[in-house]
This record gives structure tokens, C-alpha cells and sequence, in this order.
């Protein structure tokens, strides 16, 4: 049993936790309230102070107030739902209490602020060139962990070597490639996306393998991020929040990778925007990588097609376009290209459709 200070109105008194349900017992009289842990609800309140409120969610009058984290963390433990997301709630707030008390993060905050401004400022196409692909990749590792966190990235997650077969084949027989080190990642997201990460990093979602129809969608969709790599779109969409990258960097040595991913969902510069061209001339590479991997370009075409279709009728599925902007003209323009340059024979890939799927 676990046992904590606690107020019932003005009475002081314990709270316990018993089996199924807590017992708050007065100091005063030795009165009781009993409240269900299967109806249980609680609340966070208090502005400089955290006073978790514990109340039966069908009759909120009695309310048994706890300053103690501690009893959120019990209550998860016990399957509380809304313990779970309080405690979250709770030190999320602690977090920003200490980035606004703190000179050192009250320093690095301006600089989240004053950095993009700066770079701004600068040309972005002078400044994908300053970064070195070693530089690239150093940046990538810093932020992997807060990307596995933000993606539910799963390590070693059984298509990953799958996955990385497809990679390997496009990059064999793609010069341009050839010094390129990817690091491919499955996310058990079920939003239909994938994207290129800082460091060479490729990472589809479970949901948009569920959504492919043939192992072609799939190597297409790796043949576009594979290209926008290539080309430095990366690096060239980071521009503007390089330096909220750099504080965030900073930031975790302060308060590890949990609190500063806080920042980084706020500051978003994690979900990266490219322009049309980019996606445009992203487009074109992927279809030539295709192409001398004789890969059929067709899959590319029908996945992208397909999304293009669907994501005006269900656009809180489909989130590939918040990312990648998908267009009719787009596709459009890869099946122009597909007329100019016929497919050459095909060869059988490393993988099929199947049995990836089967590793979901």
C-alpha cells in the first residue's frame, strides 16, 4: 500500500492507496472517502504549485487534493489513464518553469530566437554548401534520439534489414549515391508518411506500407527521399531552424532528451517543409535512381497518384502530403517522363510485398 498527504476540502489527512480503489482518512475524526480506481479521474491545478485533484469522474464533488507526484506514478502503474497523462502534463510544466528561472536557458531561448533570424538572412543555397556531409551527420546522430522519440522510431524492428536491402539496391547502381551512408528506420506510426532526416536518415512509417499495393510503391517512395538526400533538400529545409536545432542541442545537456523535445515539438523542426521544386526535381532523381536499378517507375507513379486521389477525401489519414506535397501535376509530370524514358527491363528485387507486411 502506498500512503500519501492529502487535503479533503479544509480537513488534512492520508490518502491510500488499497487494491482496486484510494481511501482518504481524516487526521481530524478518522472520516473516510473511498474512491474507485476503475471510475477515477484526476486533474492538474495550481499555476506556481502542483496540486493533483483525485475525484470519482461521475461524481466530481469529492475531490481529494495531493501534492505528491509520486501517487501519479503509482496510479499509472495501476492503469489510471489520466495519472498518466497528469504526471506528463506536470513535467512538461516543471520543465518550462525551469527554462523561465534559469539564466542559462533563459540565454539559449534567446538564442532559438536570434539564431533563425540571423540565418535567415543568409542565402540558403550558400549555406547547404558550409555544412560538410560529416558536420550533416554529426547532426543527425544529435538528433536521432529525439526523432525516435517524437516518430516511435522501433530499434532493430524486424523489416529494418528489409528495408535497407531496397536502399542498397538503388544506391548499387547509382553513382551519385555511392558515397551517400543511409540510415534506414521503421516508425509503428500508422499515418501514411516517410521522410529524410538530417545524416543521411530515411525513415518509413508502418502506415504507408500497409497502404502500398507492390514492392515498386514502396522503392518509389524510398527512390524520392533517396533524392531529396542527394540534393541537399535536407539540409536546405533546415536553414531557417538551424539554429533552433543547435539551441536544442544545447538544451539537452540541461535537461536530457525528454525535455528538450518539448522545445522540439514546439518549434517543429522536425517535420520538414520542402518546396515544389524540390519536390519536383526530388521527383526526377528518384525516377532516374529507379531507373538504372531497373526498378518500374510505375509503382512510384501509382503510389503518388493514389495519394494525390485520397488526400482530399481523408486528409487526416493520409499525412505523406503535409510533408510531401502531393499534386496532380506532379504526377502528371512522372508519367510525362515515364513516356519520354520507357522503363527498361526489370530485375527481381531483394524483397517482396509480402513478406515486408509480414513483419507489421
Amino acid at each position: 500500500m502506498s500512503t500519501f498527504n492529502a487535503l479533503y476540502g479544509r480537513a488534512s489527512g492520508v490518502a491510500e492507496i488499497q487494491g482496486h480503489q484510494i481511501v482518504f482518512t481524516s487526521d481530524a475524526d478518522g472520516s473516510q472517502i473511498i474512491l474507485a480506481l476503475r471510475t477515477l479521474d484526476v486533474s492538474l491545478e495550481g499555476l506556481n504549485s502542483h496540486h493533483y485533484y483525485l475525484f470519482d469522474k461521475y461524481r466530481p464533488e469529492n475531490r481529494i487534493c495531493v501534492q505528491d507526484e509520486g501517487i501519479l506514478r503509482v496510479l499509472a502503474q495501476k492503469g489510471v489513464k489520466s495519472a498518466d497523462g497528469t504526471l506528463q502534463k506536470s513535467q512538461a510544466r516543471k520543465i518550462r518553469r525551469n527554462i523561465l528561472v534559469s539564466s542559462p536557458f533563459a540565454i539559449t531561448l534567446g538564442l532559438l530566437l536570434a539564431i533563425p533570424l540571423l540565418l535567415s538572412m543568409i542565402p540558403v543555397a550558400w549555406l547547404s554548401t558550409i555544412i560538410s556531409p560529416e558536420q550533416e551527420k554529426t547532426m543527425g546522430q544529435w538528433l536521432l534520439p529525439m526523432i525516435r522519440k517524437q516518430h516511435s522510431i522501433e530499434d532493430n524492428h524486424g523489416a529494418q534489414p528489409k528495408i535497407r536491402a531496397l536502399v542498397e539496391h538503388i544506391k548499387a547502381t547509382n553513382p551519385e549515391l555511392q558515397k551517400i551512408d543511409f540510415d534506414v528506420y521503421v516508425s509503428a506510426s500508422k499515418e501514411v508518411n516517410a521522410f529524410a532526416a538530417p545524416g543521411n536518415i530515411i525513415v518509413l512509417n508502418k502506415g504507408l506500407i500497409e497502404k502500398a499495393d507492390s514492392i515498386d510503391e514502396v522503392v518509389g517512395v524510398l527512390a524520392h527521399e533517396m533524392g531529396h538526400v542527394q540534393q541537399k533538400h535536407v539540409v536546405k529545409s533546415l536553414a531557417g531552424g538551424i539554429g533552433s536545432i543547435f539551441g536544442t542541442v544545447i538544451l539537452v545537456s540541461f535537461i536530457g532528451y525528454d525535455g528538450a523535445l518539448v522545445i522540439a515539438n514546439a518549434t517543429s523542426f522536425l517535420s520538414l517543409k520542402y518546396s515544389r521544386d524540390d519536390e519536383s526535381a526530388a521527383d526526377r532523381k528518384g525516377f532516374e535512381f529507379l531507373q538504372r536499378a531497373q526498378v518500374s517507375t510505375q509503382g512510384m507513379i501509382r503510389f503518388f497518384n493514389k495519394l494525390a486521389n485520397q488526400n482530399s477525401m481523408v486528409p487526416d489519414i493520409l499525412t505523406f502530403a503535409s510533408t510531401h506535397p502531393t499534386s496532380s501535376e506532379r504526377v502528371a509530370a512522372l508519367a510525362d517522363l515515364s513516356q519520354q524514358k520507357p522503363d527498361p527491363p526489370t530485375v527481381s528485387l531483394p524483397v517482396n510485398l509480402a513478406e515486408l507486411k509480414k513483419l507489421f
